[in-house]
Order: C-alpha cells, then structure tokens, then sequence
C-alpha cells in the first residue's frame, strides 16, 4: 500500500469518528441544545440532566431530564404521546440512571409514551401530585 493512500484512509477514518464531540454531560445547560437541537421552552425550568453521546460516527445518544414548569402544554402537545398503563409500561433505561430521576414507585405518575414504530424507548414521567415531570431516551 502507498503512503498516500494509507494517510488518506487513516484521515478519513478520523474525520468520520470525530465529527461531533461525545461524552457526557451532567446539570451542564446546553444539555436541551444537544438533546433537541432546539432551544430551551421558555416556559420549563431544568432541574437535573444528563446527556451521553458516543464517539460512533452514527448517533448513539441517551439522556435523562428533571424539569419543572410548563410540562403539559409544552411536553404534551406531540399529538403522538399517549398516556400508557403503569402495569404494562416497559422502563427500559440506559445504563442505570441516575439517583434523582424518578425517585419513587412508577405508580406516583403517570407515564406517557410515542405510539409510532419502530417502538420508541422514550418516556415521561409526570408526579401526580407536584407537576414535575422526568423524561427519557436513548438510541444506540
């Protein structure tokens, strides 16, 4: 193999695992940004974060939300959302999460997730008796 076409291929490799960062950020404010790509409601309050992105070149990404605020209409307006039955509901979380994350048994909220295919792994969890709201995914 000829040097230059062995630099090309070792350039073109490190370019295509490192096109974004990866790591993982906890409580760090531009966790919304990196999970939705859009900016933050003004009307929802973050209390606690994380988000995980690999170095993969595909996206492989999880996150997990505390927040406050305008939850319903803001969370609630994806017309693809369902209220799920807590006996039936799968939690299938990413790695162990983390200690404040929906802190008490499943049944003190009410959990929602997407109806649409492939089956979505993301989840939210609302309290029924405060309003704050704890939400999930991930994708690998």
């Amino acid at each position: 193999m000829r040097l230059a076409h062995f630099i090309t291929i070792v350039c073109a490799a490190v370019l295509t695992c490192s096109c974004h960062r990866s790591g993982t950020w906890n409580d760090d404010p531009k966790n919304w940004q990196r999970a939705f790509r859009e900016r933050m409601p003004t009307n929802i309050g973050v209390v606690h974060s994380v988000y995980w992105r690999s170095a993969h070149w595909t996206y492989e990404a999880a996150y997990y939300f505390q927040v406050t605020g305008a939850v319903r209409s803001a969370l609630l307006s994806d017309t693809n959302l369902v209220r799920l039955e807590t006996i039936n509901t799968n939690m299938d979380f990413f790695g162990e999460k983390p200690e404040w994350f929906a802190p008490k048994p499943l049944g003190a909220y009410e959990v929602w997730g997407y109806t649409n295919e492939p089956p979505s792994k993301f989840r939210l969890l609302i309290d029924k008796t405060n309003e704050t709201a704890f939400f999930t995914d991930y994708q690998l």
